[in-house]
């Protein structure tokens, strides 16, 4: 089994979570001995693993279903995320919804990365099944530091 994990827009969103959760799956996929790729234009693969709702992201999905190849669809994103998250976001909000429902729908099975964003996406009627996973965290950057525990309290006081 070989997995294309796709990414659009990755440059400009390698420091968000998205990316962070883009990189624990690289990680996940080799620590299970499973082959992947992050080559948009291989044809080599068996699952499409999609972590953005880019227009490419509709391509890449259609070109996959063409094949015969399964979706996974990383939904980490949902319009109550969206509300309130800049000037102007809750005007668009329901086209934003209606774009993402429409997206998700073209998985095979989605991802959410946590219960809460599970629940919001099964009340936007999606039929697909839903899993909740977190992104996980890299636990070497979350060591005790007394150093920093000391400045942090000091920054209390």
């Amino acid at each position: 089994m070989k997995v294309l994990l796709y990414f659009e827009g990755q440059k400009m969103l390698e420091k968000s979570g998205i990316g962070r959760a883009f990189e624990h799956q690289k990680k996940a996929l080799e620590s299970a001995g499973i082959d992947y790729t992050t080559d948009a234009r291989s044809k080599d693969y068996d699952i499409l693993h999609i972590n953005t709702y880019g227009i490419n992201s509709r391509k890449m999905i259609k070109q996959a279903k063409k094949q015969g190849k399964k979706v996974i669809y990383h939904a980490h994103s949902n319009a109550e995320d969206f509300k309130n998250s800049f000037l102007g976001a809750n005007t668009i909000t329901p086209l934003y919804k209606k774009y993402v429902v429409s997206l998700y729908s073209l998985g095979d099975h989605l991802i959410t990365p946590t219960p809460y964003a599970k629940r919001v996406l099964q009340t936007y009627g999606i039929q697909k099944p839903i899993d909740a996973v977190s992104n996980g965290i890299n636990l070497e950057q979350f060591q005790p530091d007394e150093k920093k525990r000391k400045h942090f309290v000091s920054i209390l006081n």
